[in-house]
C-alpha cells in the first residue's frame, strides 16, 4: 500500500500535465484535494510543512482564476442540474455529482485560503438538495453505495461526502490510519 506521501505526490506529478495543456480546473481541482488533505488531517510534520509552503508561494494568475471560475460555475450548473430532474437516481449519476460536489468545495477552501475570488455558487443548497434526495428509500441504496465506491477509488482521503470548508478548526486534524475515511 502506497504512503500518503507516495499518493500526494503521484496525484500532483498528474496535476503537471493537467497544467501543460492548461487545464486549470483539473491542476487545481486534483491540488486542492491535496490541499485538503494536507489542512485536515494529521500527516507527517515535514510533509505538511512541504505542502503548506508550497500553498503559501502558490500563485494563481487572472487566466487561471477566470478559467477556473467559469469550468466551477458550469461543474455546479450541471449538478443541480443533474439533482433537479427525476426523483431517482443511478450510482453512476450519484457518482457523479458526489465528486463534483467534493471537487467544488476543496476548490473553494483552497482559494479561500489563498484569497482569490470564487464564483457565488450555493453549496449549501446543492448539499440539502442532494441530502434530501439521498435520504429517500428508492436513492439510499444507491447513494450509500456511490460513497462507498468514492471513499475506495478517490486517490487521497476526505473528511466526508458533506465536508464544508471553513466548518472545522484550523488546529483540527483527523488522524490518517488504515481507516481513512471514518
Amino acid at each position: 500500500m502506497q504512503s500518503i506521501e507516495e499518493r500526494i505526490d503521484e496525484l500532483f506529478a498528474k496535476t503537471r500535465e493537467y497544467e501543460k495543456s492548461r487545464n486549470y480546473y483539473s491542476t487545481y481541482g486534483d491540488r486542492s484535494n491535496i490541499f485538503h488533505v494536507i489542512k485536515c488531517f494529521d500527516v507527517p510534520k515535514d510533509l505538511e510543512e512541504k505542502w503548506m509552503d508550497y500553498f503559501s508561494n502558490l500563485r494563481l494568475t487572472s487566466d487561471m482564476i477566470d478559467h477556473i471560475s467559469r469550468k466551477t460555475q458550469s461543474s455546479f450548473d450541471h449538478a443541480k442540474r443533474i439533482i433537479s430532474i427525476g426523483d431517482y437516481w443511478l450510482i453512476e449519476e450519484w457518482v457523479l455529482i458526489l465528486s463534483m460536489r467534493l471537487d467544488l468545495e476543496t476548490l473553494k477552501d483552497l482559494f479561500a485560503y489563498k484569497g482569490a475570488p470564487f464564483p457565488s455558487i450555493d453549496l449549501n443548497g446543492l448539499c440539502e438538495d442532494m441530502k434530501i434526495a439521498s435520504q429517500t428509500p428508492k436513492n439510499k441504496r444507491n447513494f450509500e453505495y456511490s460513497v462507498g465506491l468514492i471513499k475506495k477509488n478517490c486517490a487521497l482521503p476526505f473528511l466526508d461526502v458533506w465536508y464544508e470548508s471553513g466548518k472545522e478548526s484550523e488546529k483540527c486534524k483527523y488522524p490518517l490510519g488504515d481507516k481513512l475515511y471514518e
